[in-house]
């Protein structure tokens, strides 16, 4: 069962290595994590430190997601001392084992440290229920995982919540080769496990190839906040200042961060076929209609409104071909300017190309 532990910023009780003759000491709030949770990384040294460690071997293993510097200052008989320390709050990116460090701090190699990742309920397929115990799970997918050249591949970013995640924020991965779009369709819904309401958030994109082949696209990342239902922090002061009740006072819960990566997913592009002739309109559902507004009674310059309506599925409004009216001597011909747009509707996208035609009969 996954648990999202409490991640204090500073922990005196957790993994501490030092390093001789330094004045300088590295450690982590927590060695075991569960996946989605955070654990800060932190430097404590005697003296301000001039220069930051490089943490950019670092960033490939897990996503730094703030900083916080702070400083003490103590006097016991007499004698002065002080304390600074920098705590970068970071995320794993996967599970298992990771080594953290060495880190080359003014001349001083510090010792590696190892994280422990352990998995949460993201690796199962259904939410676990216990009520204090946050549970998200993230998960991507391709509707149409096989496409042609020219169509859109819909990527849905579904997030299963039952701990209230608030401020949340959705990215998405940087794709060579692909035009991203985001649809502005999102669907909020809310499903039942065990008598238990799970929300559920599903945002959708448009991958627009530039070039055919198999891509694997990298996991999008999901951030927020969640409650700690087991952390209630007394605020006695907090209650006598606002004049708050006694039960919103000693029952304040503390919010703690958490991170998620989806699932790594792939999508094909095929080539157009060698053989194909006329316009190429890769769509699975294509259909065209068409209106008419005619008079009862038809006079010499009396005018009829044809509508002609193209609409294509998972592909882009301008990849649509041209609609033309057929010249004839029995009518003159004018033609308003065409309508083109897409909507979303049952997870795809549906463009449409409106052309209305003006005939007078001669």
């Amino acid at each position: 069962m996954f648990n999202i532990k409490t991640i204090p910023v500073f922990l005196s009780v957790c993994i501490f290595s030092t390093f001789a003759e330094s004045k300088t000491t590295v450690h982590l709030s927590q060695n075991e994590i569960a996946y989605g949770s955070g654990v800060s990384l932190i430097f404590q040294s005697d003296e301000e430190l001039k220069e930051l460690p490089d943490l950019s071997e670092l960033e490939k293993k897990v996503k730094i997601t703030g900083k916080s510097q702070s400083n003490k200052v103590q006097i016991i008989n007499g004698n002065v001392s002080k304390s600074y320390e920098t705590a970068f709050q970071i995320f794993p990116l996967t599970e298992g084992e990771i080594q953290i460090g060495p880190f080359n701090i003014e001349g001083e190699k510090t010792p590696s440290l190892t994280l422990k990742v352990t998995k949460n309920s993201q690796s199962t397929k259904t939410l676990p229920t216990d009520a204090d115990t946050p549970q998200i799970i993230f998960k991507t997918s391709f509707i149409n995982p096989t496409i042609y050249e020219g169509q859109l591949g819909i990527y849905q970013a579904s997030v299963y919540d039952d701990s209230a995640l608030q401020d949340a924020e959705l990215n998405m991965p940087r794709v060579a080769g692909f035009n991203i779009s985001t649809v502005d369709a999102d669907k909020i819904t809310q499903e039942y496990k065990e008598q238990k309401p799970i929300r559920v958030f599903k945002r959708f994109f448009t991958f627009s190839p530039e070039k055919t082949g198999t891509y694997t696209i990298p996991p999008a990342s999901l951030s927020g906040y969640v409650a700690d239902k087991r952390t209630q922090r007394p605020n006695e002061f907090m209650g006598d200042f606002f004049n708050l009740p006694l039960d919103f006072a000693f029952n304040r819960i503390k919010m703690q961060p958490v991170y998620f990566q989806s699932n790594e997913t792939t999508l094909t592009v095929l080539k157009k076929p060698d053989n194909w002739q006329g316009w190429w309109l890769p769509s699975s559902d294509v259909s065209l209609s068409e209106e008419y507004k005619i008079p009862n009674v038809i006079k010499i310059g009396d005018v009829i409104e044809r509508t002609i309506t193209l609409s294509a599925k998972d592909v882009e409004s301008a990849k649509l071909p041209p609609i033309y009216h057929p010249e004839t001597e029995d009518l003159t011909n004018f033609s308003n300017p065409e309508d083109r747009f897409s909507i979303f509707e049952n997870n795809a996208v549906i463009s449409k190309e409106v052309q209305t035609f003006i005939l007078s009969p001669q």
